[in-house]
């Protein structure tokens, strides 16, 4: 349900209704007080909308962004860490873990690449780690953005 719905239903609980007319019979048009109830209640609105992206120190842009669109932007420590391992491995090819760690200072390298939650690392023995089909793609997709 949008806002402009859900004020419309609000208003029309609020103003009293009888027979498809306002109470008030002594208004011409009597169908204008409600919208007029109703612009005022939308403009409330998008004044505490701005008001709360404001105190939040949020654009509006953000605060009505589509889910994805809010989190596109959002590049979290983890995936940073495990960008510098994927860079590492597809420059060297796989390796140990702890060489890894050295190599890129990702302290809890062997974890990210364990857990291999974007599906980026497979172990190739144990403790050496490569980069799949999925990871050469995501090479070439931060490459691109980082110079970009």
């Amino acid at each position: 349900m949008n806002l402009f719905c859900f004020l419309n239903i609000f208003v029309m609980e609020l103003l009293p209704v009888k027979e498809g007319h306002l109470v008030n019979k002594s208004s011409r048009r009597p169908h204008r007080v409600r919208w007029i109830a109703l612009i005022l209640l939308a403009s409330l609105a998008l004044a505490a909308i701005a008001l709360f992206a404001t105190m939040t120190g949020s654009s509006l842009s953000r605060v009505f962004a589509a889910p994805d669109q809010a989190r596109s932007t959002v590049m979290t420590a983890y995936r940073q860490d495990a960008i510098r391992l994927l860079h590492h491995l597809g420059e060297n090819g796989p390796c140990k873990a702890s060489d890894a760690a050295k190599a890129t200072g990702v302290e809890k390298a062997r974890n990210i690449m364990a857990d291999d939650h974007y599906g980026w690392f497979e172990r190739v023995e144990r403790g050496i780690y490569g980069v799949t089909p999925k990871g050469i793609d995501a090479i070439a997709l931060y490459s691109e953005a980082n110079q970009g």
